[in-house]
């Protein structure tokens, strides 16, 4: 059986290599969080991939179940990693995690479960059914990164904070991206947004979409912006030492600005943001705090 660091080295080297981004952000965590911090954002960038790189729905079902199983697994000595050997070193480092932070599996197990959206091909509908979805997908990573950095105890964060964050960062992620998702015929974002403007599901996938889309686009940009705006200002406002120990679990939001001017300036192009430019946002951030 390898030992537990060898685990988390494996965890630091996936997440290098599927998210350098994130990567750069887990290392603004202290040192004695950083493996563990490490960990959970390589298992979500793990799962994350699922969507794209299974050939059918049903193949990514089994494997989300799979990580479904191992979340809820409580038969294991996860302090010493009994048990644990046969199940790879991302599943072996995320329980441990998960034991020693006291991440609750129904966290984790909504954050998996959110993705079998991804792998069907239905639009999202309306306004509220997206803030639900990005609430599991972003908020919730946000809220399990600040238990971490919190020692395993529950993080006490202004109301609204996790909710902001979360619709910031996920709006921007599928406003950038939302043209190559419609060239495979999904949309993440709310089609709700779209059909208020005499917009149809047929109009967005056509590739040549009408008029009226500069103004959707731009509404969904400046409620992105509008909640960017209130998860820095929530930041801002808390006492320093709070802000200081939490500021790693929020670093994300600091590439939104720019991925919302891009999307502005073209809504229908494909944007490509340089990663030394998030890392440079990133930096400025996290030297706030």
């Amino acid at each position: 059986m390898s030992e537990p660091m060898d685990d988390f080295a494996f965890c630091q080297t996936e997440l290098k290599h599927l998210d350098p981004v994130g990567h750069f952000i887990a290392l603004a965590a202290p040192a004695i969080h950083r493996p563990a911090f490490m960990a959970l954002h390589a298992f979500l960038a793990t799962i994350n991939r699922i969507p794209t790189h299974v050939s059918t729905p049903e193949m990514g079902q089994i494997r989300l179940q799979w990580w479904r199983d191992i979340i809820a697994d409580t038969q294991s000595g996860f302090g010493s990693g009994c048990g644990l050997a046969n199940i790879g070193p991302l599943a072996t480092a995320l329980k441990q995690v998960q034991w020693q932070y006291h991440l609750r599996a129904e966290h984790l197990t909504a954050i998996v479960d959110a993705l079998e959206f991804n792998l069907e091909h239905n639009p999202m509908p309306d306004e509220a059914a997206y803030r639900h979805h990005v609430w599991q997908t972003d908020s919730l990573p946000i809220l399990l990164a600040c238990q971490i950095l919190n020692e395993g105890g529950e993080p006490r964060l202004p109301e609204g904070l996790m909710e902001s964050a979360g619709l910031a960062t996920g709006l921007a992620r599928h406003l950038q991206n939302w043209p190559l998702d419609a060239a495979n015929r999904q949309l993440f974002l709310p089609l709700e947004s779209f059909t208020r403007h005499g917009l149809s599901l047929s109009d967005l996938f056509s590739g040549n979409p009408p008029d009226g889309l500069r103004i959707a686009i731009e509404a969904l940009c400046q409620l992105a912006k509008t909640s960017h705006q209130s998860a820095m200002t929530s930041l801002g406002q808390m006492p320093k030492e709070n802000a200081t120990r939490f500021s790693p679990a929020f670093l994300a939001l600091a590439t939104v600005p720019r991925t919302l001017s891009l999307r502005r300036k073209s809504p229908t192009g494909q944007l490509s943001v340089a990663n030394w430019r998030r890392y440079w946002s990133i930096w400025r951030m996290a030297a706030r705090f």
